[in-house]
């Protein structure tokens, strides 16, 4: 009886020791299987990560430079006097910002100006930081509001378009005598008519200088919707010199038409060209430099030089906006 009983056992056992080895085995295929899996999995997730942060980088900077287009020509065609500087841009994750550093040239000096801030995606929008950018301080005055920028504390321009009545008309031409003499100074003129460009260049005395020329781009609707004095962002025209450092190109109503029509292939997607085109166009589909009429101008120069403009019929307002001392 005990031979059976042994021979059992050493079955039971060989049996036992065959199902730990097979278990051992499996637990080895699945080690190396979840091993594998893993390496797999890693090497997949770091090549798309490669792949997603370059592809992200060329959606970036194309994204960036989709927008200096349209940086270029808002300073072309609006923003006064003001020039774009430096322009830099930082990435993230699906878009990224650009800071844009601006500054006027008031007479022969230039002034820093305001730093802009805009958003931008991989997707195509663009857009400034959300927030209140309206002037400010803003100081009651017997003649109205005068305005002041928040980074740089000096005047704001503004305009009073001809065919619009306002309750109260700002006139600083007197304030010119209390300027020291050797100070720069930039003035908004606002005209009683429109003009045509050779107009203006012919009646400012001598000595004023126009440095940029406000283009009347508003309908009869237009006009209804502004109920106080326009503002840089609102009005557009043209420099008298585009280029700082090429002071010798001078523009004229015809540059402001091609810059109308190439803001509108290279920033379609903003409604305001387009409806100046229409304005300029008179709904015939084309524009020509006699549709062009200036309705003020932008003049810099010493203050003494400015106070001819004084008693000049043609002046509705006249607005003192920066101030730069060349010492």
């Amino acid at each position: 009886m005990d031979k059976p009983t042994r021979n059992s056992n050493k079955e039971q056992i060989q049996e036992e020791l065959f199902h730990y080895d097979i278990k051992k085995v499996i637990s080895k295929v699945r080690m190396r299987s979840t091993i594998r899996i893993v390496i797999i999995t890693f090497i997949t997730v770091v090549m798309i990560g490669i792949v997603g942060f370059f592809l992200d980088k060329f959606l970036l900077n194309r994204a960036a430079n989709a927008i200096y287009p349209y940086l270029y020509r808002k300073f072309s065609i609006s923003e006064p006097n003001v020039y774009q500087g430096n322009v830099q841009f930082s990435e993230g994750v699906f878009g990224g910002q650009i800071r844009v550093q601006t500054y006027k040239m008031v007479g022969d000096v230039p002034l820093h100006w305001d730093t802009l801030h805009y958003q931008f995606s991989i997707f195509g929008s663009a857009s400034q930081y959300f927030g209140d950018y309206s002037p400010s301080p803003q100081i009651p005055t017997t003649q109205g509001i005068r305005l002041y920028d928040p980074q740089t504390e000096q005047r704001v321009l503004q305009f009073y378009a001809p065919s619009k009545h306002y309750n109260k008309v700002i006139n600083d031409i007197p304030l010119l005598k209390q300027i020291p003499r050797n100070d720069e100074v930039e003035m908004a003129i606002s005209f009683h008519r429109d003009y045509t460009f050779s107009e203006v260049n012919n009646m400012l005395p001598k000595g004023v200088t126009p440095a940029w020329y406000w283009v009347n781009t508003y309908s009869t609707q237009d006009l209804k919707n502004y109920q106080w004095p326009l503002l840089t962002g609102e009005v557009y025209g043209f420099e008298r010199i585009p280029f700082v450092n090429s002071p010798t190109i001078y523009q004229t109503p015809k540059d402001f038409i091609d810059s109308i029509k190439i803001a509108l292939v290279s920033s379609p997607n903003w409604v305001g060209y387009r409806h100046i085109f229409d304005v300029l166009s008179h709904g015939t589909g084309k524009m020509a430099p006699n549709d062009i009429k200036i309705i003020g101008v932008v003049v810099t120069g010493r203050p003494h030089q400015l106070l001819a403009l004084s008693g000049q019929p043609y002046v509705r307002a006249s607005v003192l906006g920066a101030i730069a001392n060349p010492f």
